[in-house]
């Protein structure tokens, strides 16, 4: 199957493990041939937005990906939010789909995938979503004019050419139905998962125990880990923590990533030499080899690609409980705790590692949920 997928409504980011990367290295890895159609927008290496040349080239997965800019003429604050693009169509037409995949349908040049699906009915169209109300719609414009006017009318456009609307959330189900209008006959969860070749690739490896031999860690301790940006977003990452301390010595906290300078001296004010580490910043691959090097995921701040990726590595997890992002309980492989304060943190922590087993078989039991070889496959089913 010839699968395009269109990454026009937000940046694109090459060689990343977000899901408009993973789908499309599953897709190629099945078979298929495929190519990406992307924006000028992208992340520079210090997380700040940028914009690179347009250009066509192959990616590190060997797919091609096509960056058009935008289109000239229009002031720039606007046509990058309305996100208008020239040669949509050309590049359509040029590759001849089977299946259209958008990631996200806030873009007006959808306009141009409605035309070459008008003129060519055999074409298979599916769209995700990744806008829910904690990210998006804040503030009187940008929810009733940028979404309930201008964005509305994008997912209505295609919306007769489009077998499913994805959420990659039940939030964001509920925001494609809210928001946009979309019947619910249309909508359908899509998880986010685990790249299958990482995953495959550090539970064969040996770093797992290279890690916990560098932290001190035993066979018999039980490690959790945490990780991510942490700043006043994620201070509940304190709260955890202080909760640690007062587990029983056998129970770890691995942390990772990077700290804000505003939180820096209070974090480090609470590390605990093999009882409480900081690994600091991890790379993709680093990230999954430290995830499997865990026991046990906690996350007591909002929801992160990480909450999914542990899933697919069959951790149990505990998790803040937010309306709408109850998904990766699948079958008592989770705890929920609100709010997540030390002693809240404590008790759960305490819950899962006395039924430990338990929580273990069944994170591993719904693992495949999280597979995105098999998320890519029901994609375009």
């Amino acid at each position: 199957m010839r699968i395009i997928h269109v990454c026009l409504a937000a940046y694109y980011i090459d060689d990343y493990s977000y899901q408009e990367n993973v789908l499309p290295r599953m897709h190629i890895k099945q078979g298929h041939d495929v190519l990406i159609l992307a924006s000028t927008e992208t992340l520079s290496p210090n997380n700040k937005l940028s914009y690179v040349n347009s250009s066509s080239y192959l990616n590190d997965d060997g797919i091609k990906v096509v960056r058009i800019p935008y289109l000239k003429g229009i002031p720039k604050f606007l046509v990058r939010k309305l996100r208008i693009y020239p040669n949509v169509y050309y590049n359509l037409c040029k590759f001849k789909p089977d299946l259209i995949f958008l990631h996200d349908i806030q873009f007006v040049s959808i306009n141009q995938v409605k035309k070459y699906a008008k003129k060519n009915p055999k074409v298979r169209i599916v769209a995700d979503g990744h806008a829910d109300f904690i990210n998006s719609a804040h503030g009187f414009l940008s929810k009733n004019i940028l979404h309930g006017l201008i964005y509305k009318q994008c997912a209505q456009a295609i919306l007769p050419y489009t077998e499913k609307f994805y959420g990659t959330l039940p939030s964001r189900v509920e925001f494609f139905h809210e928001m946009y209008h979309i019947p619910r006959n249309k909508l359908e969860l899509l998880l986010m998962g685990a790249d299958d070749n990482l995953v495959d690739e550090v539970k064969a490896d040996s770093s797992r125990q290279a890690i916990r031999n560098k932290y001190g860690f035993t066979k018999k301790d039980i490690v959790l880990v945490t990780g991510g940006k942490i700043d006043q977003n994620k201070i509940a990452v304190l709260e955890l923590m202080d909760a640690v301390k007062e587990t029983s010595e056998n129970i770890k906290l691995l942390i990772f990533g990077s700290v804000s300078l505003e939180l820096a001296n209070i974090f480090n004010s609470k590390l605990v030499d093999n009882k409480i580490v900081m690994y600091g910043w991890a790379s993709e691959k680093e990230t999954y080899q430290i995830l499997n090097s865990a026991d046990i995921a906690v996350y007591p701040c909002w929801h992160s690609t990480l909450w999914e990726q542990s899933a697919g590595l069959g951790l149990p997890c505990i998790l803040h409980r937010i309306q709408g992002f109850q998904h990766i309980n699948i079958n008592n492989n989770c705890i929920f705790v609100e709010p997540c304060s030390k002693d809240n943190l404590l008790k759960a922590i305490n819950i899962c590692v006395n039924d430990f087993e338990l929580f273990k078989k069944n994170a591993q039991e719904v693992s495949i949920n999280f597979s995105y070889a098999r998320i890519a496959q029901k994609a375009i089913l």
